[in-house]
């Protein structure tokens, strides 16, 4: 599974922002999105980046 589809089910598959976007926030977190997802490299850059969505999306109504 790649690193981008990982990060959607993390999310519950909700379209908070567009993929450009979501490679962006995992660029930021320095994961590449067409990687392949591995949990023991992985898990904890792809967490950090599953609360950056929901804190982007808080920001947007302040």
């Amino acid at each position: 599974m790649q690193v981008l589809n990982r990060l959607k089910m993390q999310l519950s598959n909700q379209k908070y922002f567009t993929d450009e976007q979501y490679i962006q926030f995992l660029t930021e977190n320095n994961l590449s999105a067409a990687d392949e997802y591995n949990k023991p490299t992985m898990q904890k850059q792809l967490l950090f980046t599953a609360i950056d969505v929901p804190e982007a999306v808080t920001n947007l109504f302040y």
